[in-house]
């Protein structure tokens, strides 16, 4: 997702384990190494519908992947290196740019589009404000990030992005969560500029409590603020146009949400535009999206559903599933299997006797298996039996 990645060391013994670490990446040296290696592109302003899908510049970007939807449909499927010669037309020509030759490459899933903040506009990394608010408090680090809201003369907030704000304050006054306002309302901004004063406070203040979370947050402080967003490629975030209806997967709505906020921090053409306190609100709002794809993207990967999962699961092939349950009868190397189960297992061993045996063809003999999945075949059920008896089925049993 480009939020974390996977350092895998073997080892070189057979004695020697092997480990796995998940590091968290820096943000704005990933953009650079995805551009400098051609596999990153930046995402603008997310236009009207009916125009954002014919732009390489948005979420729906046609540079992630080609579809149906493209009038040059899955061309990227063949390519040269450099991706200047795309097209089945083109295979096993020589690329005059890059010289390598034009061969079928599939899906590339590295392909990042990147949504960018003007540097002087920080926001947090999403994995790191969860650690954030572990030591200094969600309640807390939430009512340093928000601005201070506008009131009528009423006391009401006045805009909409204040009421929510207004809100959130509400349920936290009634919390009993001990807020501490010290650097309450000073936004993004000044919070990114005073960070190591902050830390340095609440450092003093826990007194060696969560010191393994702090520990953690000062070792990676270059990684804390970040200018550049990253959005995976749309194989994993599908979407579909029908007529004039369109759906899409759950994180397209934020990515889009959070494009639009981007190029309003981005654009500073009118002096109001150039306020700390303009910016601190959009900032707050992308910091808010940011931390809700986040949450949704841990959704997508930890339950039984979501492109992700689909993508990186899945079924092997002759493999069967079914309850596991004790029986005291059979010896500990042993299980025992239904019918159905066994037909799974042993598909092509079973259609290759039944050619060889009973001289039919191979169509013949698949077609007689798959009927005996529907109703059980006595000579089919020798088979297995004689093969159970003969040279055994080794299996291997696994719960997940």
């Amino acid at each position: 997702m480009a939020f974390l990645e996977f350092n895998i060391n073997y080892p070189d013994e057979k004695n020697i384990t092997f480990e796995s670490k998940i590091v968290r990446i820096d943000l704005d040296k990933e953009m650079q190494k995805d551009i400098d290696e051609k596999i990153g592109f930046f995402i603008k302003d997310a236009p009207p519908l009916t125009k954002s899908l014919k732009r390489t510049d948005t979420i729906y970007s046609e540079l992630f992947m080609k579809t149906l939807h493209d009038p040059d449909s899955y061309t990227d499927k063949y390519s040269c290196m450099c991706e200047e010669l795309q097209g089945k037309d083109y295979e096993g020509e020589v690329c005059p740019v890059c010289h390598t030759k034009v061969e079928y490459v599939g899906e590339n899933f590295a392909k990042t589009g990147w949504i960018q903040v003007k540097e002087e506009y920080p926001f947090i990394h999403p994995n790191l404000y969860k650690s954030l608010c572990r030591y200094i408090g969600t309640a807390t680090l939430e009512s340093i990030l928000e601005p201070e809201i506008e009131l009528d003369e009423n006391g009401n907030p006045i805009t909409k992005f204040s009421k929510s704000i207004a809100k959130k304050q509400a349920k936290r006054k009634y919390s009993k969560k001990n807020i501490d306002e010290k650097f309450k309302g000073i936004g993004m901004i000044e919070f990114h500029k005073r960070f190591d004063e902050i830390m340095e406070y609440f450092h003093n203040k826990n007194k060696g409590k969560n010191e393994a979370f702090y520990e953690d947050i000062m070792r990676e402080k270059e990684k804390i603020f970040a200018h550049n967003i990253p959005v995976y490629t749309t194989g994993l975030r599908p979407f579909k146009i029908e007529g004039t209806r369109f759906t899409f997967e759950g994180t397209n709505a934020i990515y889009n949400i959070m494009a639009k906020l981007a190029t309003k921090i981005n654009d500073d053409t009118l002096s109001i535009h150039k306020m700390p306190k303009y910016r601190n609100i959009l900032l707050w709002k992308l910091q808010d999206k940011y931390n809700e794809l986040y949450k949704e993207i841990e959704a997508i990967c930890a339950n039984k559903k979501g492109a992700i999962r689909s993508l990186i699961g899945g079924r092997c092939g002759f493999t069967a599933r079914a309850v596991i349950v004790p029986d005291p009868t059979l010896r500990i190397d042993q299980i025992d299997l239904s019918y159905r189960a066994l037909l799974e297992l042993l598909q092509q061993t079973v259609i290759n006797i039944m050619v060889k045996t009973y001289n039919i063809s191979y169509n013949d003999a698949y077609m007689r298996f798959q009927q005996a999945q529907i109703i059980p075949d006595q000579r089919i059920k020798e088979i297995i039996e004689n093969i159970i008896n003969t040279s055994g089925v080794t299996v291997l049993v696994n719960r997940n």
